[in-house]
Protein backbone atom coordinates (compact mmCIF):
# COMPACT_ATOMS: atom_id res chain seq x y z
CA UNK A 1 0.00 0.00 0.00
CA UNK A 2 1.40 3.52 -0.76
CA UNK A 3 1.89 6.32 1.54
CA UNK A 4 -1.03 8.18 0.21
CA UNK A 5 -3.25 5.17 0.56
CA UNK A 6 -2.08 4.35 4.25
CA UNK A 7 -2.59 8.41 4.91
CA UNK A 8 -6.53 7.81 3.85
CA UNK A 9 -6.72 5.04 5.84
CA UNK A 10 -5.73 6.20 8.89
CA UNK A 11 -7.89 9.97 8.25
CA UNK A 12 -10.69 6.65 7.84
CA UNK A 13 -10.08 5.25 10.76
CA UNK A 14 -10.02 8.14 12.91
CA UNK A 15 -13.49 9.38 11.24
CA UNK A 16 -15.17 5.98 11.77
CA UNK A 17 -13.67 5.27 15.82
CA UNK A 18 -16.07 8.79 16.06
CA UNK A 19 -13.84 10.82 17.28
CA UNK A 20 -15.70 13.80 17.43
CA UNK A 21 -14.82 16.06 15.09
CA UNK A 22 -16.52 19.34 14.12
CA UNK A 23 -14.98 20.32 10.93
CA UNK A 24 -16.13 19.05 7.68
CA UNK A 25 -13.11 17.27 7.05
CA UNK A 26 -10.52 15.14 8.84
CA UNK A 27 -7.04 15.95 7.74
CA UNK A 28 -3.55 15.46 8.00
CA UNK A 29 -0.35 17.69 6.79
CA UNK A 30 3.06 16.28 5.77
CA UNK A 31 5.97 19.02 5.49
CA UNK A 32 8.71 17.17 3.38
CA UNK A 33 12.73 18.39 4.18
CA UNK A 34 11.95 20.77 0.73
CA UNK A 35 9.65 22.50 2.62
CA UNK A 36 6.83 21.54 0.65
CA UNK A 37 3.78 20.49 2.25
CA UNK A 38 0.87 18.32 1.59
CA UNK A 39 -2.44 18.31 3.65
CA UNK A 40 -4.57 14.97 2.78
CA UNK A 41 -7.98 15.49 3.62
CA UNK A 42 -11.86 13.47 3.91
CA UNK A 43 -14.89 14.67 3.71
CA UNK A 44 -16.45 13.44 6.71
CA UNK A 45 -20.26 13.55 5.36
CA UNK A 46 -19.25 11.84 2.02
CA UNK A 47 -16.03 10.53 2.69
CA UNK A 48 -14.38 12.09 -0.23
CA UNK A 49 -11.11 12.85 -0.81
CA UNK A 50 -9.04 15.68 -1.50
CA UNK A 51 -5.30 16.64 -1.24
CA UNK A 52 -3.70 20.37 -1.23
CA UNK A 53 0.03 20.64 -2.45
CA UNK A 54 1.49 23.89 -0.90
CA UNK A 55 2.79 26.31 -3.66
CA UNK A 56 4.92 29.62 -3.75
CA UNK A 57 2.48 31.77 -5.18
CA UNK A 58 -1.01 31.53 -6.42
CA UNK A 59 -1.58 30.50 -10.04
CA UNK A 60 -4.46 31.38 -12.41
CA UNK A 61 -6.98 28.54 -12.16
CA UNK A 62 -7.09 28.40 -16.11
CA UNK A 63 -3.11 26.73 -15.77
CA UNK A 64 -4.50 23.53 -14.45
CA UNK A 65 -5.45 20.24 -15.95
CA UNK A 66 -9.19 19.61 -16.11
CA UNK A 67 -9.15 16.11 -15.29
CA UNK A 68 -12.01 14.09 -15.17
CA UNK A 69 -13.52 13.39 -11.62
CA UNK A 70 -10.91 16.20 -9.91
CA UNK A 71 -11.81 19.80 -9.08
CA UNK A 72 -8.72 22.12 -9.11
CA UNK A 73 -8.83 25.33 -6.64
CA UNK A 74 -6.63 27.33 -5.18
CA UNK A 75 -7.43 26.98 -1.43
CA UNK A 76 -5.44 28.72 1.82
CA UNK A 77 -5.52 26.41 5.31
CA UNK A 78 -6.08 28.71 7.91
CA UNK A 79 -6.57 25.90 10.71
CA UNK A 80 -2.70 24.39 10.27
CA UNK A 81 -1.43 28.10 10.75
CA UNK A 82 0.22 28.77 7.47
CA UNK A 83 -0.79 31.81 5.16
CA UNK A 84 1.00 29.65 1.98
CA UNK A 85 -1.37 29.15 -1.21
CA UNK A 86 -2.58 25.45 -1.76
CA UNK A 87 -3.37 23.88 -5.26
CA UNK A 88 -6.57 21.75 -3.76
CA UNK A 89 -7.81 18.44 -5.39
CA UNK A 90 -10.92 17.23 -5.06
CA UNK A 91 -12.17 13.96 -5.50
CA UNK A 92 -15.59 14.09 -6.99
CA UNK A 93 -18.78 12.27 -6.88
CA UNK A 94 -18.99 8.71 -8.86
CA UNK A 95 -15.29 8.92 -8.89
CA UNK A 96 -13.40 5.96 -7.78
CA UNK A 97 -11.15 6.93 -4.77
CA UNK A 98 -8.66 4.55 -5.91
CA UNK A 99 -7.68 6.16 -8.89
CA UNK A 100 -7.67 9.46 -7.00
CA UNK A 101 -5.07 8.33 -4.79
CA UNK A 102 -2.67 6.73 -7.56
CA UNK A 103 -2.29 10.51 -9.21
CA UNK A 104 -2.47 12.37 -5.73
CA UNK A 105 0.46 9.37 -4.62
CA UNK A 106 2.01 10.07 -8.05
CA UNK A 107 2.01 14.30 -7.23
CA UNK A 108 3.53 13.80 -3.42
CA UNK A 109 5.96 11.28 -4.70
CA UNK A 110 7.59 13.51 -6.83
CA UNK A 111 7.07 16.64 -4.77
CA UNK A 112 8.76 15.32 -1.88
CA UNK A 113 12.31 14.68 -3.71
CA UNK A 114 12.01 17.85 -5.88
CA UNK A 115 14.52 20.40 -5.29
CA UNK A 116 13.20 23.32 -7.21
CA UNK A 117 9.94 24.44 -4.99
CA UNK A 118 9.01 27.62 -7.31
CA UNK A 119 8.33 25.39 -10.10
CA UNK A 120 7.70 21.71 -8.89
CA UNK A 121 3.93 21.45 -9.00
CA UNK A 122 4.22 22.08 -12.97
CA UNK A 123 7.24 20.10 -13.27
CA UNK A 124 5.06 17.04 -12.42
CA UNK A 125 1.93 17.99 -13.92
CA UNK A 126 2.92 16.01 -17.13
CA UNK A 127 3.67 13.08 -15.48
CA UNK A 128 0.36 12.99 -13.33
CA UNK A 129 -1.57 13.75 -15.88
CA UNK A 130 -0.25 10.74 -17.75
CA UNK A 131 -0.81 8.59 -14.51
CA UNK A 132 -4.42 9.95 -14.37
CA UNK A 133 -4.91 8.35 -17.96
CA UNK A 134 -3.42 5.33 -16.85
CA UNK A 135 -4.93 4.70 -13.69
CA UNK A 136 -8.68 5.40 -15.82
CA UNK A 137 -7.79 2.91 -18.57
CA UNK A 138 -6.94 0.53 -15.51
CA UNK A 139 -10.32 1.39 -14.19
CA UNK A 140 -12.34 0.74 -17.55
CA UNK A 141 -10.31 -2.37 -18.04
CA UNK A 142 -10.98 -4.14 -14.52
CA UNK A 143 -14.88 -3.11 -14.57
CA UNK A 144 -15.36 -4.36 -18.22
CA UNK A 145 -14.70 -8.10 -16.60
Amino acid sequence: MSFTANIYNEILSDISSGTGQTFPFAMRLVKFDNGIMIAFAVNIATRMRSAFLSVTSEAPKSRFPHWKGVEIEIATLPAYGVDTPFVGLSQLPNSASDIFEIVVEDLRSQLEVTENTEDSLYGCKADAEHNLFAAELRGTKRNSN
